[in-house]
């Protein structure tokens, strides 16, 4: 995944909750080549969930890293 300047968007997550990739796989020629589309949250217990964004910066953006919470009910 990357953001909207084009930079990798690494994402994380810890506590009462884990993150997995989205990816599809096309065929492209004799190729099949698998592209990740999105993130998914999933809830696994009761409690805090924390959620960590990163992505490096360039010339034109600031280095992206932003933690929010999630509680889980």
């Amino acid at each position: 995944m990357k953001t909207k300047a084009g930079l990798a968007l690494a994402v994380s997550s810890s506590g009462s909750c884990k993150t997995t990739k989205i990816t599809v796989k096309k065929k492209v020629g004799k190729k099949f080549v698998t592209t990740q589309t999105g993130w998914l949250l999933t809830a696994t217990k009761k409690g805090s969930c924390s959620v960590k964004f990163k992505a490096p910066g360039n010339a034109a953006w600031k280095p992206l890293n932003e933690t929010k919470k999630v509680l889980v009910k």
